[in-house]
């Protein structure tokens, strides 16, 4: 893979990766509004 440009297939990763992290990040949101608290308040909170 060069620095300079990515394939095709590549570039569809990358987009599919951001998806899913954005995804991610959103039902992480609803998760914490659910109990009144931030995305990053939940993620420490102990299990």
């Amino acid at each position: 893979m060069s620095d300079d440009h990515l394939t095709d297939h590549e570039t569809d990763l990358l987009f599919v990766l951001y998806d899913v992290a954005r995804i991610m990040r959103t039902r992480a949101d609803q998760r914490a509004k659910c109990t009144g608290m931030t995305r990053a308040q939940w993620v420490r909170w102990p299990t």
